[in-house]
């Protein structure tokens, strides 16, 4: 099979959630100072509740991912299913500029769909430049076609 290499991060498992807690100040503050004190709490509960849902129902789309010399190991977040796609199944591979995340499109539906998100590893100085892994990856679907 060949070398392995990670091609999403490790904190996607735990990305939203973070997110969600990392907000719970500022929700915190914001009751405090505008919501009547008889619903601050309510109000603080219900936003972090919200918060840990809409990171869940997002993590569930999120799938890591694996680069091996002729395939893609594709697992779910939480680890429960996996597929292995050939390099020439794939369509496309795009980059989305918004929040850095990575779209894989196929030129055939999987166990996951006709296209999957992941976040790449994190790099020590990001850039407006496409990710190395990205290129790596690109160019190992172009040798896939030929």
């Amino acid at each position: 099979m060949g070398t392995r290499k990670r091609l999403s991060s490790r904190i996607s498992t735990i990305h939203w959630s973070l997110i969600a807690i990392a907000l719970f100040p500022p929700v915190l503050i914001l009751t405090k100072a505008f919501a009547p004190s008889s619903l601050t709490w309510w109000f603080m509960l219900a936003s972090f509740v919200l918060g840990m849902t809409f990171g869940c129902l997002i993590q569930r789309k999120i799938k890591r991912v694996e680069l091996t010399n002729d395939s893609l190991n594709i697992r779910d977040s939480f680890g429960s299913r996996s597929e292995v796609v050939p390099l020439t199944e794939i369509d496309e591979v795009r980059q989305l500029c918004i929040n850095g995340y990575v779209s894989i499109r196929f030129r055939t539906p999987n166990r996951f769909g006709d296209r999957i998100l992941f976040i790449p590893r994190i790099r020590l100085v990001p850039s407006l430049f496409r990710h190395p892994d990205l290129i790596d990856l690109e160019q190992k679907v172009r040798d896939a076609r030929l």
